[in-house]
């Protein structure tokens, strides 16, 4: 409070500042960049080294958010052989014995024994050839077909929840349909009971990416289950045409599974 009083008293015109001289120290004003911490301790996290100025350990969880850090977002900075690359190893491969799906971009091919190690698959982007990604998109209904399964899950390119058909990728060796029932099975604990069809590969966003999926219909059984995925937020649901048609005025789908609702919705 007197220091309050002191700065209000203060005389803040040329005058009075002219002969006003404070020495600020370096380590004084670095604390006043925004991206500093007194402390770093994720609860969740990995031991990634200690703090330099006071030796505090430091763990870190790139998904781990709180009120002020609310994206999964980051950047690594330092000077040339400061350990960035190191790092960002040390991550890699906590994640991976956590069990994340990695997809790593190396430009400078630092990462491909670690990835074999790992059982990855490594690709060359100096070829011409091109990255498709097969993802599989399932439509499920239930055994009676009046029940559709919807996810509504958090996407961060929109920063929202939006409603969609289940999905993931094709794991090597697997086909459409076997990895349909294990995404089902992950996400939302269902068993596929019934495959009624299984379209042609289709493209997911023509327009800049050459991804494609291939859609699997059938019907599901069984009790809902938590996603066995920590990275995703997914609330799995069945859903009546009624339902459906209520959705369908408010709130965000992916464009493709709010066509297919929308005509399902109309049926019968």
């Amino acid at each position: 409070m007197k220091q309050m009083e002191a700065w209000q008293s203060y005389d803040l015109t040329t005058k009075g500042l002219k002969d006003y001289t404070m020495y600020l120290p370096t380590l004084t004003l670095a604390s006043t960049f925004f991206f500093t911490e007194n402390y770093h301790n994720d609860s969740t996290g990995w031991l990634i080294g200690e703090d330099s100025a006071y030796g505090l350990p430091i763990f870190f969880d790139p998904f781990y958010l709180t009120k002020n850090r609310t994206s999964h977002n980051m950047g690594v900075i330092g000077t040339s052989g400061s350990g960035k690359s190191y790092l960002l190893k040390l991550l890699a491969i906590n994640e991976y014995a956590r069990g994340t799906k990695l997809f790593l971009f190396d430009i400078e091919n630092e990462l491909q024994k670690l990835c074999e190690r790992c059982g990855g698959e490594h690709i060359d982007l100096s070829s011409k050839s091109l990255i498709n990604p097969l993802q599989v998109r399932y439509i499920m209904t239930d055994e009676d077909d009046e029940h559709i399964l919807l996810n509504r899950e958090f996407r961060m390119a929109v920063d929202d929840y939006v409603y969609n058909f289940p999905a993931g990728l094709v794991d090597a060796g697997e086909t459409p349909e076997q990895a349909a029932a294990r995404e089902l099975r992950e996400e939302t604990g269902l068993e596929l009971v019934k495959v009624e069809d299984k379209l042609i590969n289709s493209y997911s966003a023509i327009g800049f990416s050459n991804e494609t999926n291939v859609v699997v219909i059938g019907k599901a059984k069984g009790r809902f289950a938590p996603s066995s995925s920590t990275l995703e937020e997914i609330q799995a649901a069945w859903y009546t045409r009624q339902q459906i048609r209520e959705l369908l005025k408010n709130q965000p789908f992916a464009a493709r599974s709010q066509a297919y609702c929308y005509m399902w919705s109309k049926q019968k």
